[in-house]
């Protein structure tokens, strides 16, 4: 028989036990509180703001809507949801760490690495406005692993994502708009019915492949920026009479096919066919008119996914009776009284933002030799935008995008970098004919000098015509690199 004392011990230690399973069993329930309920993430459409549980936070951007796939700045959300989040230039993606290890999240990209194995999306990657989006999906995949799940409530804006686009898909102009009647040849300038001239370029193959070289050489010396390339077709691929068609697109898409998946393409033949009824080029001068460069310049903006504006949009100051630059081509032949008596408008679009415009003749930007309007309104010939080819020009405005960016171009891209004004905080539009060319700086100017003095480029465009091809330019450009 057990003696009271024994069993007042048995009694005790049974209670010990019984407090001791209590307590566990507490914090069991409080481990499983914190570590298994689901946190939820609410997003709602047409605003930045957004709600993990009842607290509220700040997305850097709207989501967006496309294809009826949902795209959001993914770095915000899972930046407040238990991951370290940051950006790894070598990989070109976004890291996130966790308890568990380092994923990447790969820009303009369907691959993901996670904690070291791949794995591919149904949707890409991309950027718009300095904002990297990812597909809801690819999102919720890594919210998934904290326990957390993200709803998206309402419309969403909607928008095209940027692709690749290196004219698979753009046919060759057919002779809607080819003109037809007497053809005269003047110094290697053809005049078509006395009053519209043009000349007789092409993209020679050779020539395509190794300006291709040079774009990916730009690529590959500035990682940190997004390059971009546009080749432009002259006036004889859209109206020029089938004796002097050379088929410039397949010479345009010779080059695309040849750049590196790190430059982007820009399509500038669909662009303009889709316009071609419209004044896209002089008929008394070998350049294009800003209305032609403003369609290039859109789909630019659609290759950066960014909102296109329209055109109406912009106040003008025309001049009612240029004659261009042929006439000089042509001169002591007939066709220079025809040219000279046959004018034309030149529409002048000008800028919406503020803005200075100084023109230099250094990679240091020390040596200033004037300044330079967007449009020159005392300048009735070509040289009216951004006052004609110089050495380097420097634009800052109070456009909103923050963002920085330099052309490299010849004359095509002065009517173009009009356009650029409206869009960049910061633009730097340089010649390379007359960094490396005819200017006799012995090639010693480079464009990393110039990324140093003004703190990198967030975008490099190089826009070019089929003359740009041939082994002076290209090595003008080349030079800029090497």
């Amino acid at each position: 028989m057990k003696s009271k004392k024994h069993r007042s011990n048995e009694r005790a230690i049974a209670w010990l036990i019984l407090c001791a399973a209590a307590v566990a069993g507490i914090v069991f329930c409080i481990i499983l509180l914190f570590t298994g309920r689901v946190k939820t993430i609410k997003i709602t459409g047409g605003t930045t703001v957004y709600h993990i549980d009842d607290e509220q936070y700040e997305l850097s951007a709207e989501p967006l809507v496309c294809d009826g796939i949902q795209y959001v700045p993914g770095a915000d959300i899972l930046a407040n949801c238990d991951y370290e989040v940051s950006w790894n230039n070598e990989q070109n993606a976004l890291a996130l760490k966790n308890k568990d290890g380092i994923s990447y999240v790969y820009l303009d990209n369907v691959l993901v690495s996670h904690l070291g194995e791949p794995m591919q999306f149904a949707n890409t990657t991309f950027s718009r406005k300095k904002v990297m989006y990812m597909p809801a999906d690819m999102v919720n995949f890594f919210l998934d692993e904290n326990k957390e799940k993200m709803t998206i409530e309402g419309d969403l804006k909607a928008f095209k994502i940027p692709t690749r686009d290196c004219l698979e898909n753009t046919p060759d102009p057919d002779d809607t708009y080819r003109l037809s009647g007497n053809v005269s040849e003047y110094n290697n300038v053809y005049v078509i019915n006395g009053n519209v001239a043009m000349e007789q370029l092409y993209y020679p193959d050779a020539a395509c492949v190794g300006y291709a070289q040079v774009i990916n050489s730009i690529a590959a010396a500035f990682p940190e920026s997004k390059v971009y390339d546009i080749a432009i077709p002259t006036m004889s691929e859209f109206y020029g009479p089938r004796q002097i068609y050379t088929n410039q697109t397949n010479g345009i898409r010779k080059i695309y096919q040849n750049l590196d998946r790190s430059v982007m393409p820009v399509n500038s033949v669909k662009a303009l066919w889709e316009h071609a009824g419209e004044k896209l080029y002089f008929n008394t001068d070998h350049h294009w008119t800003q209305r032609g460069a403003f369609y290039v310049y859109c789909a630019l903006l659609e290759a950066m996914g960014e909102d296109i504006p329209s055109l109406d949009d912009f106040q003008t100051n025309n001049i009612e009776n240029f004659v261009g630059s042929w006439k000089n081509f042509v001169k002591g032949t007939p066709a220079e009284a025809q040219l000279t008596n046959s004018p034309e408008l030149m529409e002048r679009f000008m800028p919406r933002v503020q803005y200075t415009g100084d023109i230099y003749s250094d990679q240091e930007l020390k040596e200033r030799t004037g300044k330079s309007e967007v449009i020159n309104l005392n300048d009735n010939t070509y040289s009216t935008f951004i006052r004609g080819d110089q050495p380097v020009t420097k634009y800052v405005s109070n456009a909103p995008s923050g963002k920085k960016a330099v052309v490299i171009k010849e004359s095509y891209g002065d009517a173009f970098a009009t356009w650029l004004v409206d869009y960049y905080t910061e633009l730097y539009v340089i010649d390379p004919r007359y960094w490396n060319g005819f200017a006799n700086h012995n090639n010693t100017m480079k464009l990393r000098n110039l990324s140093n003095v003004v703190g990198g480029f967030d975008d490099i465009i190089v826009i070019s015509y089929p003359g740009s091809t041939n082994a002076d330019i290209r090595g003008a450009i080349q030079s800029l690199v090497n």
